[in-house]
């Protein structure tokens, strides 16, 4: 599954989302905003890792359906998706959440956004 399917299986109909280039997604709350540059600003304010801080940190989630893992971080609307054929099989989580944490850092610094979902708050 790509990222955009596993986004779409988990996000749709939930809230508004946008995913990047290396598998990032970021949710946005706000209904009224742009989506995109709402994403956009939370990556430049929560997706660069800085040494010593909690932007560093990350917890390795497995998927149910066995296609890979989700890295969550310190800011939730932030999240990885690393497909299992991109690993080597026996893979650490450690290993899982450090691929993760490095394509958030190539997507905050390239904000390249390849998908865009806007959820609508029904009256």
């Amino acid at each position: 599954m790509s990222p955009i399917e596993i986004w779409k299986m988990i996000f749709d109909g939930k809230c508004s989302w946008v995913c990047f280039k290396n598998g990032t997604c970021v949710t946005v709350d706000n209904f009224d905003s742009n989506v995109l540059e709402e994403a956009k600003n939370i990556l430049d304010s929560n997706g660069s890792v800085h040494a010593g801080t909690a932007s560093g940190d990350f917890t390795v989630n497995t998927l149910e359906n066995g296609q890979g893992w989700i890295v969550t971080y310190s800011c939730p609307n932030i999240y990885s998706f690393v497909s299992k054929a991109d690993m080597e099989e026996g893979v650490v989580d450690f290993i899982v959440g450090v691929v993760g944490r490095t394509n958030r850092q190539k997507d905050a610094e390239s904000k390249i956004a390849v998908f865009e979902s806007k959820f609508s708050k029904s009256t």
